[in-house]
C-alpha cells in the first residue's frame, strides 16, 4: 500500500509538472556564476558558484554555506547529496591534471581516486552510500561504483565516453556513453539501455529518482533543453527567459534543480517545482 500510494503521489506530481510549474533562482550571494547540481528529498541542494575561485555549497532553508575542499588554492564542485546529509563532489589542485573525488561525510572530507586513474569525479550518493562518478587513466573516460572502499569499473562496451551522474536507492544508475554521440544510459540490473529524447542531437541523463524518473537535458539545433521521463512520458523542461537549460538533479516530489544561461550569458542555478 504504501508503495502504491508513494506511486500514486509522484505521478500526480508529474502531471502538475506538465500544467504548471514555479521557478526560483538559486544565486550565490555576489557570485558570477551558479550551478545547481543535487538535491536530496528533504530538499537541501548542493551545487557551486564562481566568484575569484570555484567553490562548492550547500542550500538549506533560505542559507548558503560554502563548502571548500581543505587543500590550500583547490576549486571545488558539490555534485549530489543522499538523504543523510552525505555530498560527493570533486576538487581541482594545483592543475587541472590534479582532479580527484570526494565524499563529506559528517563534517569529514575522503578523497576518491579510482586506482590507476589520473582523474575522478564523483556525482551521485544513495541513501546506501553507494557513489558513482567517472574516471580516466588517460585514454577516454570510464564510469565507477564505489561503496566501503570497493571501486568497480562500469563502462559501456565500444563507447570512447562513459559517464555515470545519479544512482538510486535501488542500485539504478543514469548517465551518458559516446560512440561519435552522446546518449543518455540507465543501468539496472546489469543491463545498459540508452535514454535518448526523440529528434535530439545528443541526450545526456543527469539523476534517477527511486520512481525511475529519470531527468537530464538533450541537444537540438541552436540550444539544449531539460527533460523528465516517468512511465513512458517525456517532458521538456524550460526555464522563462533561460536558454541552454541543464537537469541535473531529482528528488522523490519531483522537485528538479539545474542550471541556466539568462539573455546576458549570465549562469543562474534554479530550483522548479511542480
Amino acid at each position: 500500500m504504501k508503495s502504491f500510494a508513494l506511486y500514486a503521489c509522484l505521478f500526480l506530481g508529474l502531471s502538475s509538472i506538465v500544467h504548471a510549474a514555479t521557478y526560483t533562482n538559486i544565486d550565490f550571494p555576489r557570485a558570477g556564476l551558479t550551478s545547481a547540481n543535487g538535491i536530496n528529498n528533504s530538499g537541501v541542494i548542493v551545487g557551486e558558484y564562481l566568484t575569484s575561485a570555484i567553490h562548492g555549497f550547500i542550500f538549506n532553508a533560505g542559507v548558503y554555506t560554502t563548502v571548500d575542499f581543505p587543500v590550500t588554492g583547490a576549486s571545488t564542485w558539490c555534485e549530489g547529496i543522499n538523504d543523510n546529509g552525505d555530498i560527493v563532489g570533486f576538487y581541482e589542485g594545483a592543475s587541472s591534471l590534479d582532479i580527484h573525488g570526494f565524499l563529506l561525510k559528517d563534517g569529514v572530507f575522503t578523497a576518491l581516486d579510482f586506482p590507476g586513474s589520473i582523474m575522478t569525479q564523483a556525482y551521485g550518493i544513495n541513501n546506501a552510500g553507494q557513489i558513482v562518478g567517472s574516471y580516466s587513466t588517460g585514454v577516454g573516460v570510464q564510469g565507477f561504483t564505489y561503496q566501503d572502499g570497493v571501486y568497480t569499473d562500469v563502462t559501456v562496451p565500444n563507447a570512447t565516453y562513459t559517464d555515470l551522474r545519479g544512482i538510486d536507492s535501488f542500485g539504478d544508475m543514469v548517465g551518458y556513453y559516446t560512440r561519435s554521440l552522446s546518449h543518455g544510459l540507465l543501468v539496472s540490473g546489469g543491463v545498459d539501455r540508452s535514454v535518448d529524447v526523440p529528434g535530439a542531437i545528443e541526450s545526456f541523463a543527469s539523476s534517477v529518482n527511486d520512481l525511475k524518473a529519470v531527468a537530464g537535458y538533450y541537444d537540438v539545433t541552436g540550444n539544449t533543453l531539460g527533460f523528465v521521463r516517468f512511465r513512458g512520458t517525456l517532458v521538456t523542461i524550460t526555464v522563462p527567459g533561460g536558454v541552454e537549460v541543464h537537469v541535473l538533479g531529482i528528488n522523490n516530489n519531483m522537485l528538479t534543480v539545474g542550471y541556466y544561461n539568462d539573455s546576458q550569458n549570465l549562469t543562474h542555478g534554479f530550483l522548479r517545482t511542480p
